[in-house]
């Protein structure tokens, strides 16, 4: 049996319920015709995605931009000086607290969904899937980022702009690069915050070295090339990579007599993988 509701006729969100007990909810944004169909474990669940997609329609309509044939909000993040469509996430938790981070949505990426089926693969054991599927808000930013960033190059006027008390920020902290649309986007946010050091991590290298061979690379980009398997660090694939970030499990240190030297806990205080302007270029971290 299916409802609907709607606010100001700007947003419609149909329920179905499933034998399952699930709720599956077909989203309808009348702004720019988007619809988006998600099913959810409880009517809780479906509920609260609901009325966050209803606020956000609205929010929309009194301050929002038009990109690609997509309707976006202007968010506003502590970290930033201006409003931007591209979300800042301002309230990171563990060994990312206090480190502005811009991401998008792994369980959106092709890549990241190829990856992760590879049994073999670190992302095997991917724990921003599990994260971005138990937090609700936090996928749903990461796909509106997804969307953003890999549709079109954006205009220097909706770029985030960081405060001059940031320092370092990251990208990529739920995702990895879709394609160069996104990577350029990165570019130009590095070059639009020069008093930012950017922290940039990927798996994709090749899409990263086509944007540098044609864009260039900003100076205030350390480059982190992922290793793509448990316990095999590699070898950078070209000049434009500055550290190597491999993870290795227990065992494999113990045996090996691995040297772990990520901080792990705390990436403010430690930013090791920050700095380029040391000679160390790879950063070993314990799988958790």
């Amino acid at each position: 049996m299916a409802r609907k509701n709607s606010v100001l006729n700007l947003s419609t969100v149909e329920f179905t319920h499933n034998d399952n007990g699930t709720v599956t909810a077909h989203f309808v944004n009348h702004i720019d015709g988007h619809e988006k169909v998600k099913t959810y474990k409880t009517e809780r669940a479906a509920q609260g995605a609901a009325t966050r997609f209803h606020n956000r329609v609205n929010r929309i309509y009194e301050n929002g931009v038009m990109i690609a044939g997509r309707a976006y909000e202007y968010r506003k993040s502590i970290f930033c000086r201006n409003l931007s469509p591209v979300i800042v996430s301002d309230n990171m938790s563990g060994k990312m607290e206090n480190i502005p981070s811009i991401s998008t949505s792994c369980l959106r990426n092709k890549f990241c969904e190829a990856r992760r089926k590879d049994g073999n693969s670190i992302c095997a054991h991917c724990f921003a899937a599990a994260t971005l599927n138990m937090r609700e808000t936090v996928g749903e930013n990461t796909e509106i980022n997804f969307d953003l960033l890999t549709s079109e190059i954006l205009p220097d006027d909706l770029l985030p702009v960081f405060h001059a008390g940031v320092e370092i920020a990251r990208f990529e902290s739920f995702g990895d690069i879709a394609n160069i649309i996104q990577a350029v986007n990165y570019i130009n946010i590095a070059r639009k915050n020069p008093h930012v050091t950017f922290g940039w991590w990927t798996k994709n290298t090749a899409i990263v070295t086509a944007a540098f061979d044609k864009y260039s690379k900003p100076d205030n980009i350390v480059m982190i090339q992922s290793a793509r398997f448990l316990n095999q660090s590699e070898t950078p694939v070209n000049a434009y990579f500055d550290k190597v970030f491999t993870v290795y499990t227990p065992a494999f240190i113990a045996d090996h007599n691995v040297s772990v030297n990520c901080g792990a806990r705390d990436c403010d205080t430690c930013r090791r993988c920050y700095n380029v302007n040391n000679t160390e270029t790879t950063v070993n971290e314990v799988l958790k």
